[in-house]
């Protein structure tokens, strides 16, 4: 309620806005300049391009355009005032792209002055403030994805790379289609760029979800440019590029015997209860990360999902956390049974946690993330990265095979399967928002497929 009576308050505002504007002439061209006061007073001019050169005989078309101006900056100013107040709720990349993609083409005079506004913006910096928008609208760990992509690659594909750098830069060895002479600019992106890229990435041994995630963001960039009237949908570069071709990852997994083993391996380590999660109840690494004391109830032997972590920065008393509250939906907030092995393993942990608060750490002991269960001697919680790398290092060094740690998650539910669990059984116990993620271990359930098979021998061979 306060997120809409601030909107009411910010529109009401521009509304009763007096705005006024001059004529000016900058580089050859004429452009209005309207004389703006923005919410915290501050007096800022605002620079709009008319479309028209200042030679003889435009000046006075050119001032006939300035109510018409004045009106769009307006219209600009409610919009982004309703982008500001809107209620943010994250979409998936699949809704963004949705809403990017319901477009109407036509040409306004608001797209000439954003012509004007981007003609000399480069590439990157496009991306770059496009990654930025689109951070508002996505998940927190999405948005770190797109810009561990964007940085990894984009930012060092499309700029000018110099004889001397050419040592340094991402996979030298490999041809690029080609070396831009100067960093290109958005309106200079054609498809052929794109495609060369995408070869370049290829070539790099880039592939699969990980190329997909770089046509997301070149799609939804572009997408973008067009929604803003920036380009028109006809010229857009993304068009008929390809999207890049998935195969379906087949996870590897650990059998009961494996699992024990592991369960042995990792006793007394900081990741044992993080392991013992996973390993027991197929938990996410975001889900086991974000349990807390308050979710775990030893007189009933029970725990609840209800909080998620997906990422840890900084140290000591200054971490930050990205974390949220599950929603009490059907598949997200859960309540489990605790098992013997891992009940005792908690309260070795509860135990272990006192004596280093006390005896070892003692005023150094950080009491920012004190609710969560899963942290380290010192008390910071375990960051996400941190558990998949200790896991593998673990677990390879006693002979183990090397698997993910999600991959534990696959253990349970392939154990599941195998035993014949019922497959709605097994999408609730893993939380599977959609029965498709479940089916992927339909094949090991071999009863039924034999139950099947002595039917249809029944019927065709008796």
């Amino acid at each position: 309620m306060e997120t809409k009576k601030k909107l009411s308050e910010e529109l009401e505002r521009i509304n009763k806005l007096e705005l006024t504007a001059s004529l000016q002439e900058k580089k050859g061209k004429y452009y209005a300049v309207i004389s703006y006061q923005d919410e915290d007073g501050k007096q800022k001019p605002k620079w709009r391009a008319t479309g028209l050169d200042a030679v003889p005989g435009n000046k006075r078309t050119a001032k006939s355009k300035i109510p018409e101006i004045i009106d769009n900056f307006k219209k600009e100013l409610i919009e982004s005032a309703k982008e500001k107040y809107r209620e943010k709720v994250p979409l998936t990349p699949e809704e963004l792209q949705k809403e990017y993609e319901e477009t109407e083409e036509g040409s306004t005079n608001l797209s000439s002055q954003r012509i004007e506004q981007y003609k000399n913006m480069t590439f990157l910096g496009y991306l770059e403030e496009s990654l930025e928008e689109f951070s508002h609208r996505i998940a927190d760990s999405t948005s770190d994805s797109w810009w561990s992509t964007y940085n990894a690659r984009m930012k060092d594909y499309f700029r000018h790379i110099s004889l001397e750098e050419r040592t340094t830069m991402k996979n030298p060895d490999v041809d690029r289609p080609i070396f831009y002479e100067h960093t290109p600019k958005l309106f200079e992106i054609t498809q052929f760029d794109i495609e060369d890229y995408f070869k370049w990435l290829y070539d790099c041994g880039i592939k699969g979800s990980s190329a997909d995630k770089h046509y997301t963001i070149l799609k939804l960039s572009f997408d973008r440019a067009v929604r803003r009237k920036i380009i028109k949908k006809t010229n857009n570069p993304m068009n008929d590029v390809p999207k890049p071709k998935i195969n379906p990852y087949i996870p590897d997994y650990y059998k009961p015997s494996e699992l024990k083993q592991l369960f042995d391996i990792v006793r007394d380590d900081i990741i044992e209860v993080p392991v013992l999660l996973a390993g027991t109840y197929g938990l996410r690494r975001s889900e086991v990360l974000g349990i807390k004391w308050d979710a775990i109830n030893f007189e009933n032997d029970t725990f609840v999902i209800k909080h998620t972590v997906t990422k840890v920065t900084g140290r000591g008393e200054n971490q930050i956390i990205q974390c949220k509250d599950l929603t009490k939906s059907k598949y997200g907030y859960r309540t489990y049974p605790l098992t013997h092995e891992v009940k005792q393993a908690i309260i070795r942990l509860k135990l272990r946690i006192e004596i280093n608060k006390r005896y070892v750490f003692k005023n150094k002991y950080v009491q920012q993330t004190k609710d969560y269960i899963c942290v380290k001697e010192n008390g910071e919680l375990i960051k996400p990265d941190h558990l998949t790398d200790r896991f593998q290092e673990l677990a390879t060094s006693k002979g183990l095979k090397e698997i993910r740690y999600h991959d534990l998650r696959h253990s349970v539910g392939s154990l599941l399967a195998s035993k014949n669990v019922n497959l709605r059984q097994i999408q609730d116990f893993l939380g599977h928002g959609s029965i498709r993620s479940t089916e992927r271990y339909s094949h090991l359930q071999f009863d039924s497929k034999e139950n099947s098979l002595k039917v249809v021998e029944n019927n065709i061979f008796a």
